[in-house]
């Protein structure tokens, strides 16, 4: 290999890398370690929930675009604590707003989790849109406002 064909190909060799990273490093954290908290009841009584959730997809039941996630946490009661890990629960999403620049959305809701029920509090995100996330954000600001839910669930999947 001659010393310009070598030149050439760590330049190209250093493009593909600059190319890739940026679609990579677009992974939204928003959808990782949401931090959860609110009031639980457990065999011992009433408590305080404290906890994490990973979302993992997004989907439609019925009329409504709900999200499904891996909760972690524990109720602590005066007398007690629960712990569990990874538990797989579904919540409703609401969409307060979007634009093609952001994505705001809020989960909630009364849910029973390894012997514990919890009433969250509500859990308010917001997915900012670097690079070519902005269509991806504007698709779903589309398709949510046209009530097509199924596709703006579909688009949202593709950004976790």
């Amino acid at each position: 290999m001659t010393r310009i064909s070598r030149k050439l190909a760590a330049v190209v060799g250093g493009l593909l890398i600059v190319v890739m990273v940026p679609s990579a490093a677009w992974a939204p954290k928003v959808f990782h370690r949401i931090s959860v908290t609110g009031a639980c009841t457990a065999g011992f009584g009433a408590g305080t929930f404290n906890g994490g959730l990973d979302l993992t997809h997004f989907d439609v039941v019925g009329d409504d675009l709900t999200v499904t996630g891996l909760l972690s946490g524990n109720c602590q009661g005066s007398t007690a604590r629960v712990e569990f890990t990874a538990e797989s629960v579904s919540l409703a999403v609401t969409f307060p707003s979007s634009t093609c620049e952001k994505f705001s959305f809020t989960v909630g809701g009364s849910l029973a989790v390894g012997g514990v029920a919890i009433t969250m509090n509500a859990v308010a995100s917001e997915i900012g849109a670097p690079l070519n996330g902005g269509e991806r954000l504007c698709a779903v600001d589309r398709q949510w406002d046209a009530g097509r839910l199924a596709q703006a669930a579909r688009i949202l999947n593709s950004l976790i």
